[in-house]
């Protein structure tokens, strides 16, 4: 839901591209993988207030509480040992 609500408020889809490329890449550290959240997030504002500011709804933009789940679905599947997307299995 998160990216299909950011690609339908994007106006720039390259930029999209280059965000989200640049985001799932496998964090080395947790201060790297902040980092990218923090960056993300950053873009993901800018995405919601434009559309908002060209008339959209404050529902229908990208929910930035969205983006830690989002990255970590991605990094998980990367290295599912170091970036558990849940709790470990027994």
């Amino acid at each position: 839901m998160f990216f299909n609500m950011m690609m339908n408020v994007a106006q720039d889809l390259d930029a999209c591209d280059k965000h989200l490329k640049r985001a799932i890449v496998l964090p080395t550290s947790e201060d790297q993988a902040g980092a990218r959240i923090e960056a993300l997030s950053g873009f993901v504002t800018e995405l919601g207030e434009e559309f908002v500011k060209d008339g959209g709804s404050k529902m229908g933009r990208p929910k930035i509480g969205s983006i830690p789940f989002f990255l970590s679905f991605f990094w998980q599947v990367q290295d599912r040992f170091k970036w558990p997307a849940g709790p470990p299995c027994p």
